[in-house]
């Protein structure tokens, strides 16, 4: 019973990644592909993407400046306790 039961398993291997990252990592995919496929490079939609993902670096990296805040915080209220 219990090979059988074990042979029905399926495991699905995912990436854990951070939301706001693999935002990031498809407006940069698609940045790249409308690069590609415009010959100026001059195109709208393009220059919205990119300051889209820039400003989704900027909030991430603003969140990471927060939680290294919040850790540096916990381990000196820690270290006094």
């Amino acid at each position: 019973r219990y090979a059988s039961a074990a042979r029905e398993v399926v495991n699905n291997p995912r990436l854990v990644q951070d939301p706001q990252q693999a935002k990031i990592s498809t407006l940069e995919a698609q940045i790249a592909q409308l690069r590609a496929g415009s010959a100026d490079g001059g195109d709208e939609r393009c220059v919205r993407l990119e300051e889209a993902a820039a400003e989704l670096q900027a909030q991430l990296q603003r969140k990471d400046a927060d939680v290294a805040a919040q850790q540096v915080a916990a381990l000196a209220a820690l270290q006094q306790h």
